[in-house]
């Protein structure tokens, strides 16, 4: 058992598996995978059951099949040990492009003598080539073709470009050189860091969430506008945002289900759709009743929004996710600022005297603001999913990575599916409350703020609907540095525990002293700067990519229904005796379970998982890099210009002709 413990702690040091999946990954082979043992009691593959769960998972091509193996027993004696077969898992599953580089030079090394030569690099590339893609007619016949004349043209000439020595082999910094050339080349453009291609892409997807920004917040930023017109009373106004959250706990589990499906951009365009109709209900709502509806509908689409842009970010700014959601958070904090300034402006922009009608009207013209920046969310949609999202990648790519990685599962232990899929860590349920804590100050808490700044505090009307906007531009300025320092840092959970503790030493100096409520503010802006950005991203490292939608889904309604309810609870308690204080106190309970709820996530989930370790770990197997690695990913582009002639042969004299037409 301590030699089985030794081997584990050797691969954690060499892959970027977590210790936990690794001894999953034991007992699962002990199970099912790899039940012979070999003199010394270690679980092995033989070659029999490889070609088996390669046949299962569409690898049944023989030489392919071979070749696999030959990778894989590495040390020539006709069985694969776990110390084998964990490290090229962790190429398939959690491979960065140098990891897919090692595997697939040695992959078209056939002779495995440290080279490829000309005729290598065809063969084993046709081998490649001939993975059925999708079942639809031509499209397979062109995947399963093998290499075609077009095709041994550009392996020919990529072989040339590689070759820097002139010897006619690869060595394996050559063939590395080669193709780390050809992915800088086919980078997509958002991974050149900060450039005016990705400053205009990210304004455009700023305005995703524009019309959500707006609507959420402005029960709060037009809370005395909101009583006149529809004759509310504290708990009305409060039910209203708590209304906002009733429509969310709907939203997210449909929208989650039609991204898994349909992908982040065709779900947006959904869940904007939805806010634009809620909005303009919001707009013409002559009753309370009317105005109660469009805050649900707004709120089934409005809590869609931020998890659908956050995998449209992921996938524009795959090498800079978190900074960049930073600064999505620091540009929905500036909305929820201006929230705060351009909506009572616009409101009193019509208030020339204390007629009714006018009071009324300059409500209404900044409600149906609200409706025209929901149609700019919309047409953002359509622009990017039209110019901007990357191309599908060829089929040939897509059915290759498909099947290595469903190869590399096979022998690992399966992921959920079915029913089991919605089976997510008891840790997970417990963070649903820790992630909605974090929009408790800077959103449910606005709709009864004003009334304790100017009743307690003594403040203007202005500068206490003014607040609230500051706390939002305050904490989203600090989302490009808090989002970074997680992905160092790690230790997320932790984090997100210790920084709910500003909010609830700022709820409790709001309660129980009368200092200043600028010094609760820049508590409440610390707190949500570092929450924002991190808790929802969170997420995915907690259920793993392959089931977000649902776990974005489940928080939609667990979250969601706490949103709904902490504003109701506050609003009949501030209507009671001493109100205000115990309203105050309210929050700071509310914030002080989160920081246990955080603390349990981490205690839960353990040091070693995905949520607690730092980014550089947390790599997985891109198609991207597989069509790099194994030259499936060659156009014209990336090779010499194609020879007129006779179809080119290897020999060297052929070889140098070419290279002097060039």
């Amino acid at each position: 058992m301590s030699d089985i413990e030794d081997e584990i702690e050797e691969l954690h040091g060499k892959t970027r598996f977590t210790l936990d999946e690794l001894h999953s990954m034991y007992a699962y082979a002990k199970q099912s995978t790899m039940q012979a043992t070999d003199n010394q009691g270690n679980f092995v593959m033989e070659k029999d059951s490889f070609n088996n769960y390669c046949d299962n998972s569409g690898l049944g091509d023989e030489e392919l099949r071979d070749q696999l193996w030959n990778i894989f027993d590495s040390d020539g004696n006709q069985q694969v040990t776990m110390t084998e077969l964990i490290p090229n898992l962790n190429s398939l599953l959690r491979g960065t492009l140098d990891d897919l580089i090692d595997l697939f030079f040695d992959f078209y090394d056939k002779n495995n003598d440290g080279v490829i030569d000309i005729d290598e690099l065809i063969t084993m590339s046709s081998v490649l080539r001939r993975i059925p893609g999708d079942e639809n007619g031509s499209e397979r016949a062109q995947v399963s073709s093998g290499v075609t004349d077009v095709t041994e043209q550009q392996l020919r000439n990529f072989f040339l470009k590689a070759d820097k020595n002139k010897d006619y082999k690869l060595d394996k910094d050559e063939f590395a050189g080669a193709v780390r050339e050809i992915a800088k080349r086919h980078s997509h453009p958002a991974s050149r860091c900060f450039t005016l291609y990705n400053i205009w892409v990210f304004f455009v997807v700023s305005w995703f969430e524009m019309g959500t920004s707006f609507s959420l917040p402005a029960m709060g930023a037009l809370a005395a506008r909101m009583k006149f017109r529809f004759d509310l009373t504290e708990t009305e106004l409060g039910s209203l945002v708590g209304l906002y959250y009733l429509g969310a706990c709907l939203g997210p589990i449909i929208g989650g289900m039609m991204m898994d499906k349909k992908g982040p951009g065709i779900t947006i365009c959904f869940a904007n759709v939805i806010v634009l109709i809620g909005t303009i209900m919001q707009a013409s709502a002559g009753s309370y009743g009317v105005l109660a509806l469009a805050r649900v509908i707004i709120g089934f689409g409005g809590l869609i929004t931020p998890f659908c842009t956050l995998e449209v970010l992921l996938i524009l700014f795959p090498d800079h996710f978190m900074l960049i959601a930073g600064l999505r958070n620091t540009v929905q904090s500036a909305s929820g600022f201006l929230t705060f300034i351009i909506l009572p402006a616009i409101a009193n922009s019509i208030e020339n005297d204390q007629n009714e009608d006018n009071y009324d009207d300059g409500t209404t013209l900044a409600l149906w603001f609200i409706a025209m920046l929901g149609v700019a969310s919309l047409l953002s949609n359509f622009v990017i999913l039209k110019f901007y999202m990357p191309e599908e990648k060829p089929d040939k790519i897509k059915a290759l990575g498909t099947k290595l990685r469903a190869f590399a599962l096979t022998v690992t232990p399966k992921d959920p599916s079915s029913c089991a899929k919605w089976k997510l860590p008891f840790s997970f349920y417990i963070s649903t409350y820790g992630t909605q804590a974090f929009y408790f100050a800077p959103f449910a808490f606005t709709a009864f703020s004003v009334r304790l700044y100017t009743e307690k505090f003594g403040m203007d009307t202005q500068m206490a609907e003014l607040m609230s906007g500051i706390l939002n531009i305050m904490g989203g300025s600090l989302g490009p540095v808090f989002g970074p320092l997680s992905d160092y840092v790690g230790y997320r959970a932790l984090l997100l525990s210790a920084f709910n503790v500003p909010a609830v030493i700022g709820f409790m100096l709001l309660a129980g002293t009368n200092i200043s409520p600028w010094l609760a503010t820049v508590l409440f802006a610390l707190q949500y700067g570092f929450g924002d950005t991190v808790a929802y991203p969170c997420i995915r490292l907690m259920v793993g990519a392959h089931r977000a939608g649902v776990g974005y889904g489940i928080f939609g309604i667990l979250g969601n229904l706490v949103a709904f309810v902490t504003p109701i609870f506050a609003g009949m308690i501030i209507e009671g005796e001493n109100g205000l204080d115990r309203m105050s106190w309210y929050w700071a309970g509310l914030m002080g379970l989160a920081v246990i709820a955080w603390l349990l996530v981490h205690f839960l989930m353990g040091s070693d998982s995905p949520l607690e370790l730092p980014e550089k770990k947390l790599v997985e197997t891109s198609d991207s890099n597989l069509g790099f690695a194994t030259l499936l990913a060659l156009d014209d582009s990336d090779v010499l210009p194609k020879t007129d002639g006779p179809a080119p042969d290897t020999q060297p004299r052929a070889k140098e002709l070419r290279v002097m037409r060039i």
